[in-house]
């Protein structure tokens, strides 16, 4: 038979105590915090719900931030797009008066000018609506007005996505090229038909003087030296890039708008991918200077100008355009002008300046982004509209829909020369502009139709997420005070029961 000694009743004491101890400070634990979980030793799987839950509640908390911001932005964008759709109607009805009223005089017509003038001031300013210091019409060019002070479109065309949801975003933004100003925002091309000029990059503003030199070291160390000459082009730096000691690959960008390296070294390189301007700044002009910790990045979007060499399968972002037939006017001149066989930007202002008897000239517009179309007497007014449904003067930026503030424009010059011809033959245009006007709102209206939408499910899906949490991580407190009442009562009758077995007054010490 063993013997039971006063040192093992002590042992065995003490480890009562401390084990309902342990069971106190757990019970109170969930009292004070009103959680049943409080460490991942309380409940290893219920821990594991906890964290995908708590994750999955932050990440909705995100997006329902990001979401707002979105909202936000849109919001102001169709208040704008309001208040440019009165605007446009109040300029149809002066239009209207302007060319069907018998009594409208010199005076008369120039008073309506002028009332034109400020409605072009007023479109302006939309445009140049934005949030904080972020203007909202001009793509990712957030810093600048988009709409300069001629009229014209100087953003960019890139899109501005937001995650409002897992696996959903949403574009954030709309262009003012879309119901103000037309851009046929050409991609960027490195063939060897029609390269871009390095001249056309950044606006038109080119990539700083040449000729220049930079080098580029790839991962592994080997270096090219690429020289960029006076007059280049965007294939032969590519092929520079391409054909020398460096292992890298160049090429045009997917959303055809970057240059984009990929060193072709695998894995086994670790060292960064570095390109240094040695002569001038014709790399950061390219916008892939700097050294880079990765095996392959995109430039800096580059927004090439129109050129009369540009292809026409390069504009509109790559999308290309087949152009149609339209009709060209300049007094009681009207011809309509065929773009067959065109496959340049100088092909159509070829096809519309060979137009006979119109007295006008087509060029691309002062920021490169467009044509424009003048008459070369100042008593007349030269103008274009689309055919039928065609749309080629209007993605041109001579005719109507997307050109709101060239046809006020024109609109305005003709009541100051009194040419009525051009007053009744522009009166499609003022109406494909308040088509354009209220497409855009529509679009827009939609997307905010489609954050509120996936607000209100992120909101039942938090909601469902917190009850579940509830159920997991929550104590059921009548429990948990019943459970601290018989444990203290329990600890209470050990202690005693304790004191008495190891006298004398082992528990008078504790």
């Amino acid at each position: 038979m063993m013997r039971v000694t006063n040192a093992m009743i002590y042992n065995n004491a003490v480890f009562n105590l401390e084990l309902q101890t342990q069971s106190l400070l757990d019970v109170n634990n969930q009292v004070s915090s009103g959680k049943r979980v409080n460490s991942p030793a309380d409940d290893p799987v219920a821990i594991g719900q906890i964290l995908n839950l708590q994750a999955s509640n932050g990440a909705m908390t995100k997006y329902a931030a990001l979401g707002r911001q979105a909202n936000a932005s849109l919001s102001m964008a169709d208040g704008a797009l309001s208040s440019l759709s009165s605007l446009v109607v109040s300029a149809q009805s002066l239009m209207v008066q302007a060319a069907s009223s018998a009594t409208n005089n010199p005076s008369s017509l120039a008073a309506a000018a002028q009332t034109v003038d400020n409605m072009i001031g007023q479109a302006i300013q939309v445009g140049n609506a934005k949030i904080g210091d972020q203007y909202i019409f001009g793509g990712t060019a957030t810093s600048a007005p988009p709409i300069n002070q001629n009229g014209l479109f100087t953003g960019n065309a890139t899109e501005i996505n937001i995650d409002i949801n897992a696996g959903a975003s949403i574009q954030s933004n709309i262009f003012g090229s879309d119901f103000l100003a037309a851009n046929l925002n050409p991609a960027l091309d490195a063939g060897a038909a029609n390269p871009t000029p390095l001249s056309a990059l950044r606006g038109g503003a080119g990539i700083g003087a040449t000729p220049a030199q930079f080098t580029i070291t790839d991962r592994a160390g080997a270096a090219t030296a690429v020289n960029v000459a006076a007059g280049g082009d965007l294939n032969a730096v590519i092929s520079a890039i391409n054909g020398g000691a460096a292992n890298v690959t160049a090429s045009v960008s997917k959303d055809g708008r970057s240059i984009k390296i990929v060193d072709n070294n695998g894995t086994n390189a670790s060292g960064p991918l570095t390109i240094t301007d040695v002569v001038g700044t014709a790399a950061a002009g390219l916008g892939i200077a700097g050294s880079r910790n990765a095996a392959s990045f995109s430039g800096d979007s580059l927004n090439p100008a129109v050129t009369a060499d540009t292809a026409l399968g390069d504009l509109l972002g790559g999308a290309g355009l087949t152009p149609g037939n339209i009709t060209v006017a300049n007094g009681n001149a009207s011809n309509t002008v065929s773009f067959a066989g065109a496959k340049t930007v100088g092909d159509l202002i070829n096809a519309i300046n060979a137009s006979p008897g119109l007295n006008a000239t087509a060029a691309i517009n002062p920021v490169g982004n467009a044509l424009v179309i003048t008459s070369n007497t100042p008593a007349t007014i030269a103008y274009a509209t689309d055919i039928g449904t065609g749309t080629t003067a209007e993605l041109l930026g001579i005719g109507g829909g997307r050109n709101l503030i060239t046809t006020l424009q024109k609109f305005s010059a003709a009541m100051k020369a009194d040419d009525q011809a051009a007053l009744r033959g522009m009166m499609p245009n003022i109406q494909s502009a308040l088509n354009a006007v209220s497409f855009s709102r529509g679009v827009v209206g939609g997307r905010i139709n489609q954050i509120t939408s996936t607000a209100t499910q992120l909101t039942n899906y938090q909601a469902a997420n917190s009850v579940q949490l509830s159920n997991v991580q929550d104590a059921d407190m009548a429990k948990v005070l019943t459970q601290l009442a018989q444990l203290q009562l329990s600890y209470q009758a050990t202690s005693q029961v304790t004191a008495k077995l190891l006298q004398p007054g082992l528990m008078s010490y504790l």
